[in-house]
């Protein structure tokens, strides 16, 4: 599959567009901008930061921002993944980040599945969105 996609006329058009593969990484910061600092503000009130604001109050501000940030950066990455396929599914920065992002989900799955507001969900939270904005720094690196 990844040799496919490595080898595809897709992949091949994205590795000679400059301005898509900037485009692309400009959108994925945006996105991760808005994910995890959305994601940073309802982790706090879940710490205990901020008690004075509702906890279902600040749910309907943060979570669409974080989704959409979610959204800009899945699509976005997904882009830049189609560019070089076979070099990053290689990268153990890569891999590291994608088990980090699952586990980022599973956690905000069992909180909202289970409607715990427990500042253990926040904590994981906070640390697995920053791990995984360190890791995608480090692709290049490792």
């Amino acid at each position: 599959m990844i040799e496919f996609l490595e080898g595809s006329a897709f992949s091949a058009w994205l590795r000679q567009e400059f301005v898509v593969v900037i485009a692309a990484r400009v959108t994925h910061i945006v996105g991760l901008a808005l994910l995890i600092g959305s994601s940073a503000v309802w982790d706090a009130r879940l710490i205990g930061f901020g008690q004075a604001i509702a906890v279902r109050d600040l749910e309907r501000i943060a979570l669409p921002m974080a989704r959409l940030g979610f959204v800009l950066a899945v699509s976005s990455g997904v882009l830049m993944f189609s560019a070089n396929p076979a070099e990053l599914s290689r990268n153990a920065a890569f891999q590291i980040k994608l088990g980090l992002i699952a586990l980022a989900l599973v956690n905000s799955a069992a909180y909202h599945r289970f409607n715990l507001g427990s500042q253990a969900h926040g904590w994981a939270s906070l640390v697995l969105w920053v791990s995984v904005a360190v890791l995608g720094r480090l692709i290049g690196y490792v």
